[in-house]
């Protein structure tokens, strides 16, 4: 997908695909030079920059993302990115829906989505996701309990080392799922103005 303004607020998504199974992460390291539309979903999503530069948005704030930067999207929170130059990157998914006995992390919000290269918890979080990768891509015997490891410790590090504030974000995400569930059953026909 192409983005062409980051300071206007595109039309969001739900995204469907590419998701954790169970408690295993969504693990992608064939990333390169991609452009993502603002879309939404229910888990945390890692973005670790391998090389190059992305421009990243969060809700309205735009992230200019470099190597080794390190990005944070919280469940349910509005996010996308495009490519400023050559670049690749490993994109993970973690479900959070089974620690949500504890902490509900779709009212979690950071307070900086990104972690830069030279920020001192940056080598916590990347040796992490590198583990994660390399378990990932190796397959050894073993490697599904390594990856549900290192991304327990990764969830685990967010919270001891990152700023954070709690916020509702129930009214938002159900009006959001209302939007999207409407589309889908009337795209076909007219939609009258009365309606929306």
């Amino acid at each position: 997908y192409h983005i062409k303004e980051v300071k206007y607020m595109p039309d969001a998504l739900f995204e469907k695909v590419n998701n954790p199974i169970g408690s295993y992460p969504y693990i992608c390291v064939m990333s390169r030079n991609l452009n993502y539309i603002s879309h939404y979903h229910e888990s945390l999503e890692i973005i670790y920059v391998k090389s190059g530069t992305i421009s990243a948005f969060c809700g309205a704030k735009e992230l200019i993302l470099k190597k080794d930067d390190i990005c944070f999207f919280m469940p349910g929170e509005i996010h996308g990115f495009k490519s400023l130059e050559d670049n690749d990157l490993y994109i993970l998914k973690v479900g959070l829906n089974s620690y949500i006995e504890e902490i509900d992390f779709s009212k979690l919000r950071l307070k900086e989505n990104v972690v830069k290269a030279d920020d001192e918890n940056n080598i916590i979080f990347r040796n992490l996701i590198l583990e994660m990768v390399n378990e990932h891509m190796h397959e050894e015997l073993g490697y599904e309990f390594a990856v549900r490891h290192y991304k327990n410790k990764l969830i685990m590090e967010i919270l001891r080392n990152l700023k954070f504030e709690f916020i509702d974000t129930g009214k938002e995400i159900k009006l959001m799922s209302d939007i999207n569930k409407f589309l889908e059953e009337n795209y076909a026909r007219r939609i009258e103005l009365d309606e929306i």
